[in-house]
């Protein structure tokens, strides 16, 4: 698991948190990324420890994947489009789910 976590951190974000789909490509950029990335933190209790990532990663997604209009998030960034269809279970349940986690971190 130490060793998953290691090749995780090292590899699946850039210095300004986007977060990858694959360790090796930049695009995607798939909404499930960041907002599974802050529940396993939580769950796995590291919110403390990897505080400073996390909050870079949700402030790199509120930034570019969501709405500046109506609020909700986008589904997929690849190169060069954005594929901004608010489906409800895909990213929006995903992103409300990674949200209240980093709202109340000590829920399991």
């Amino acid at each position: 698991l130490e060793k998953g976590v290691e090749f995780y951190l090292n590899n699946f974000f850039f210095q300004d948190g986007t977060p990858k789909y694959y360790h090796n490509k930049t695009y995607p950029v798939d909404i499930h990324s960041p907002a599974q990335f802050i529940v396993t933190r939580i769950k796995l209790g590291l919110f403390e420890k990897e505080k400073k990532l996390i909050d870079k990663v949700l402030d790199w997604t509120i930034k570019n994947m969501q709405d500046k209009k109506k609020g909700y998030f986008y589904y997929q960034i690849k190169k060069g489009i954005k594929t901004k269809i608010p489906y409800m279970r895909w990213s929006q349940a995903s992103m409300m789910y990674a949200m209240s986690f980093y709202l109340k971190p000590n829920q399991k």
